[in-house]
């Protein structure tokens, strides 16, 4: 069967239509003009973010489980500290180096022109151009980060132990060509959300993990345990090292190229078409810029914990001290994503291409109503979740990490309690950030960021000056967490002036009433945790201990959540109302 048009109209079904929708373009001032209304049809899917949301929660949870399978297998196989934090750095480098250089320009550019092209109807062409724009930019930029890749890891960890930073460089030889293809999975994830197909998005992770763990199982299998991975750089040869780090990019490269075949379902057709003069991008040019700065000062932030904790390595190293270095830090960063990666940015991912819509068509009002009942709702699970990381840290570690001894376990846990308790402020603080992209208005996120580096700074330096290693990256991942409020305060404010309707406090409003919660049900939680005992038993073996762990897990967070349910209810939670509303009516029918 032929395919039908794009626009073609079912049998009977009226023609809709023509509407006037003034498209908002981004001046030098980073406001948005009275722009000359123009005739157009509406050709871009509507969003169920609700639906939306629950797709891509799904496929980031599976994934998340996933990569704790990888990270608890690589801890196994490499240890703790050594060869771990060489692999760390090296395999951190390519996602950090794009985030920094490339996301900014999709964030800022790609997703609103692409929601733009599919309202005016000329998006195959367009959306072609800027594709080829961006992957030629890719290529080149890979290209360049590669031949630089000593320069990077020096960079990010210039006081690692020196056998272990000369790995790092082999290492990020081999992983830093995972920039263009992560770009590539942005590119065509940003294009399938933008017409409405979430899923492909959030689940080709899954194929990514994978496929990452059967490279180490394939390690495992045919190069052992024998040698001493962990401890002794002599081991990594080149096998050994192609083996690690190729999986690794393979899996990558597997990632982005699985979406080619949802995107062509679409009916969209990928080709290249050059050139992009003279289609609207100038004005949005310097939306890109400021977006990109704001990264830079982000990343300079993100500097400062590295570099600390490559620190903390070399000290380790040195002295023979168990303290917490890199792949402790990224361990628990990874554990304290799982909230904000399967609600948190699947929510804000759906609701991006939904703002942006509503900004376009100038429905303020409809924005200021979205952006404060999601607010609500995230305020409501993200509260429970701080709780769950900071009183059930200690079990969660031992899950992840059944082999280790309690000294180790007990570190791992310190940072992923410290981590948790900004859970509620990066929920937020995402949802702000994608509103104030929505609007163009990326030049306030740049100077949103300053006082946030500002912070980091500060706990760094305190701890680098003042404190025992042991409290490097403890203290860096505190401040790592709380910059969040720093920025928080400022967004809300901006928003309050562009949406013309009270922010500040109805979003205060419904944080009050969770951080009461959560402090009350992690203090209960904490208690039948310790009147248990935390750890497992010693002794019990890998399956004995994560199953020990699991069961406190269930058991603490059965009783948090009756506490924590029970007191929103009585307090009259509109977040808790909002997410209820929907079930209660699939109840009923």
């Amino acid at each position: 069967m032929p395919r039908q048009p794009r626009h073609a109209l079912a049998k009977g079904q009226p023609r809709p239509p023509l509407v006037l929708v003034p498209l908002p373009d981004v001046d030098s001032t980073g406001t948005l003009p009275v722009q000359p209304v123009v005739t157009q049809r509406p050709a871009i899917k509507q969003v169920n973010v609700a639906r939306a949301s629950g797709i891509m929660a799904a496929g980031t949870m599976v994934s998340r489980v996933l990569g704790f399978i990888r990270t608890a297998l690589l801890i196994a196989l490499i240890g703790e500290i050594g060869a771990n934090d060489a692999f760390n750095v090296a395999n951190n480098l390519p996602n950090t180096i794009y985030n920094l250089l490339a996301s900014s320009v999709l964030s800022a550019i790609l997703v609103p022109q692409i929601v733009r092209a599919l309202h005016r109807g000329n998006d195959e062409d367009f959306i072609n151009r800027l594709l080829t724009l961006f992957t030629v930019a890719l290529a080149g930029l890979t290209v360049l980060c590669t031949v630089a890749a000593p320069a990077f890891v020096y960079l990010y960890a210039a006081r690692m132990d020196a056998q272990w930073i000369s790995l790092a460089i082999v290492f990020a030889f081999w992983s830093l060509p995972q920039i263009f293809f992560y770009g590539l999975y942005s590119l065509w994830g940003q294009l399938l959300n933008a017409k409405g197909s979430f899923g492909p998005y959030m689940w080709a992770p899954v194929v990514n993990n994978v496929c990452a763990i059967v490279g180490l199982a394939v390690f495992w299998k045919t190069l052992g345990t024998s040698k001493d991975w962990a401890s002794d750089p002599s081991v990594w040869t080149a096998g050994p090292i192609a083996l690690l780090a190729g999986s690794s990019t393979a899996s990558i490269v597997i990632q982005a190229l699985i979406l080619l075949i949802p995107l062509y379902r679409t009916g969209f057709r990928l080709r290249f078409v050059w050139g992009v003069r003279g289609h609207g991008l100038r004005e949005v040019s310097q939306v890109a810029a400021w977006a990109f700065a704001s990264l830079i000062v982000a990343q300079v932030s993100f500097l400062f914990v590295t570099n600390i904790a490559g620190a903390a390595n070399g000290y380790a190293t040195s002295t023979g001290t168990v303290v917490a270095t890199i792949t402790a830090h990224n361990t628990a960063f990874q554990v304290f994503m799982i909230p904000q990666s399967t609600i948190v940015t699947s929510v804000t991912t759906a609701l991006f291409t939904s703002m942006s819509a509503l900004v376009a068509a100038n429905k303020i009002r409809e924005v200021h109503d979205q952006f404060l009942r999601t607010q609500a709702s995230l305020a409501v699970v993200t509260g429970f979740c701080a709780a769950a990381l900071v009183s059930g840290a200690i079990p969660v570690m031992q899950i992840i990490m059944p082999s280790s001894d309690r000294a180790n376990i007990a570190i791992f846990a310190l940072l992923l309690a410290l981590f948790g308790l900004a859970t509620p402020l990066f929920g937020i603080w995402g949802l702000a950030q994608r509103l104030l992209l929505a609007f163009g208005d990326a030049r306030s996120l740049f100077y949103l960021q300053l006082p946030m580096l500002l912070t980091q700074a500060v706990f760094v330096v305190v701890a680098w000056v003042a404190m025992d290693p042991a409290w490097w990256v403890p203290m860096a991942s505190l401040g790592e967490g709380l910059v969040y409020a720093t920025g928080l305060v400022g967004a809300l404010i901006i928003l309050q002036r562009r949406l013309a309707e009270p922010v500040v406090w109805p979003v205060i409003a419904a944080l009050w009433q969770t951080t009461l919660a959560s402090v009350i049900a992690g203090c209960a939680g904490w208690g039948v945790l310790h009147l248990v005992g935390p750890y497992a038993p010693e002794g019990a073996g890998v399956a004995g201990t994560m199953i020990g762990a699991l069961w406190r897990i269930v058991a603490c967070g059965i009783v948090m959540a009756i506490i924590y349910l029970g007191i929103l209810a009585v307090l009259g939670n509109s977040g808790l109302a909002n997410l209820a509303g929907p079930l209660r009516a699939r109840l009923r029918r």
